[in-house]
């Protein structure tokens, strides 16, 4: 027969809610958070003692662990998940430095407005199995052309290697609101790293103001990693001839084919996770098949809901 301490559970506020749903997000991707993160992730007002004080709490229930500076859930292995977000942390400083690179080059293409990192990269962390992956901004009615000339490229130069080089997300400058309103969306634009364009990167946080709903507390990336804007001869000279019917003309020829390839290729994607994953349209090209974004949000919600079981939490 249960005791009452047993059944009675552990009685958990929205403040330690929320960290707990932070954590178990962060915990997807095997990163443990510091508190200064936490303050920042969370919808706990950022007070100096508030988060700290949650946090003790949360870890004399024995439902978080600390352990050399960083916090998270009681599960797994904590010392294999510490030493992997170290390492990670420190690959990402050269991995950084390479998209810097390449962010160069990238920025020479016709029509690139601006080049921003997310993914992995932008949360800090880089491993074997890490792209850098970037988010492109393109000049209106010319996205097909400038992805399309991308990705020659990457098939040429590049072996088709998308290690370093990994062009898979592109808006136009005209649609920089973004419309899938959730968590992994928030948390992609909160992270983003400004390399090519740095104005534009507020904008496009200004046009996303929903973000705020996640994350209320989040600081903007500053400039440091921005390389100033050096236009090419070839970028020039490329605009002026694709400006007028030639360049609409081509556009629209490329956003035609690879839709239909995509089509043909991805016919086992259902239509609604087609246009989550591979969303096609004149001002948006994204090509995500593996629906990271559905399996991520998955995952965090099975987290904390085995998290609040295992632990016996109530809700007050």
């Amino acid at each position: 027969m249960e005791t009452l301490e047993q059944t009675a559970g552990i009685a958990l506020n929205q403040s330690e809610h929320s960290i707990l749903s932070t954590l178990a997000y962060f915990h997807v991707f095997n990163y443990p958070c510091t508190l200064n993160e936490i303050m920042l992730k969370s919808k706990v007002q950022p007070q100096s003692n508030k988060v700290e004080q949650v946090l003790k709490s949360l870890v004399a229930d024995q439902i978080l662990i600390e352990k050399e500076g960083f916090y998270t859930l009681n599960i797994d292995d904590v010392d294999n998940r510490i030493q992997k977000r170290k390492k990670g942390n420190e690959h990402a400083e050269i991995a950084l430095k390479k998209a810097q690179t390449y962010t160069k080059l990238i920025s020479k293409f016709p029509f690139v407005r601006g080049v921003y990192l997310s993914g992995s990269l932008s949360k800090g962390v880089f491993d074997k199995d890490s792209d850098v992956d970037y988010f492109i901004v393109t000049e209106p009615k010319r996205l097909w052309i400038c992805r399309s000339l991308l990705i020659l490229f990457k098939k040429i130069f590049l072996l088709n290697s998308r290690k370093y080089f990994c062009v898979n997300y592109f808006i136009d400058s005209a649609s920089l609101t973004l419309p899938d309103h959730n968590l992994f969306v928030a948390t992609e634009l909160t992270h983003v790293i400004p390399t090519y364009n740095y104005p534009l990167y507020l904008r496009l946080l200004e046009e996303n103001k929903w973000i705020e709903e996640h994350y209320p507390n989040y600081l903007k990336n500053d400039g440091q990693y921005c390389i100033t804007e050096n236009n090419s001869y070839f970028k020039k000279m490329s605009e002026r001839i694709l400006s007028g019917v030639l360049g609409e003309s081509l556009d629209n020829l490329f956003f035609k084919i690879t839709l239909k390839r995509w089509r043909k290729k991805f016919k086992h994607i259902s239509e609604d996770d087609f246009d989550v994953q591979m969303r096609s349209r004149k001002n948006v090209s994204k090509h995500h098949p593996a629906g990271h974004q559905k399996v991520v949000l998955q995952k965090q919600e099975l987290i904390l809901q085995q998290t609040i079981s295992r632990n016996n939490i109530l809700f007050t």
